[in-house]
């Protein structure tokens, strides 16, 4: 396990999962659009089910699937994602294959189920519901406007640049960064160095003045520890942790405080208060 930085500088959060959640209204957005179907003859659990399954196989299948895996742009997200401004020429294609791909998931899912409902009217209605539940975890703006004013601070995070710049947008939190890393615009995705490097060169800063926060052991701690940062895993009761140990573990996002006063040893509660109220 590394040490402590003893000149900390910089702050490395993840998006997803750790700032802002993302598990969970996956799963809130799929049982609210069943609501809109009301079959009682389709099982909610099913029909939320089948909709992953078919999504995973027509990413996975699909041309696309070595470049999104590598950027962390998932099946789900795929589902509702904004299309890009500009395609770039990694990206090129990919809006219409979205387009493709949506059809071909909502479609078959409703085949599936002998649903009499249009599949663009599904659609809509699914990304009309997403992005209306994009909401920081609780205490995360107080968190970030404190660490603002002691440290720079730089978010990383997987997916494409099209929905992570949506969702950063949405959340309100963009003010807070120094620098915005993301996958699919350094062509890799965490836990590749490419995206750790590129943050601690956008804020001048060493993998030893610098650390990173984050709730995915495979993409935030592995990344982080290939690279050199102090990693703090952000723990849930479902994280088995095997093989990649974190520096630091810690409940809540929020807790970082307590991590950060191992450095700020001149710090008191009176700060944590802030905080939490």
């Amino acid at each position: 396990m590394k040490a402590f930085p003893n000149c900390l500088r910089s702050l490395l959060f993840d998006f997803d999962d750790t700032l802002v959640p993302e598990l969970i209204p996956e799963e809130q957005t799929l049982k609210d659009l069943y609501k809109i179907i009301c079959n009682k003859h389709i099982n909610s659990t099913d029909f939320s089910n089948k909709v992953l399954s078919v999504a995973s196989k027509f990413w996975n299948e699909s041309r696309w699937a070595p470049y999104t895996n590598n950027i962390g742009f998932t099946p789900f997200e795929g589902l509702w994602s904004p299309f890009y401004d500009v395609e770039t020429t990694g990206t090129k294609g990919l809006n219409s294959w979205l387009a493709y791909y949506r059809e071909s998931v909502w479609s078959e899912t409703l085949n599936i189920f002998h649903i009499p409902v249009d599949w663009k009217e599904l659609s809509e209605s699914f990304c009309s519901i997403r992005k209306n539940k994009i909401k920081p975890y609780r205490g995360v703006n107080k968190l970030l406007a404190y660490c603002k004013t002691k440290y720079s601070i730089g978010l990383i995070t997987n997916g494409s640049s099209a929905l992570q710049n949506y969702k950063i947008s949405a959340s309100g939190l963009k003010k807070y960064f120094n620098t915005i890393v993301i996958g699919d615009e350094v062509g890799n995705g965490k836990p590749s160095k490419v995206p750790f490097q590129k943050a601690l060169e956008d804020l001048n800063s060493s993998p030893n003045q610098a650390i990173m926060i984050g709730n995915s052991l495979t993409h935030d701690i592995v990344g982080a520890n290939n690279v050199g940062i102090y990693s703090v895993l952000v723990k849930t009761s479902e994280t088995n942790i095997v093989d990649t140990y974190p520096d630091n573990i810690i409940k809540s996002v929020t807790d970082v405080l307590t991590v950060l006063k191992q450095k700020t040893r001149g710090e008191n509660e009176t700060s944590r208060s802030k905080i939490d109220s």
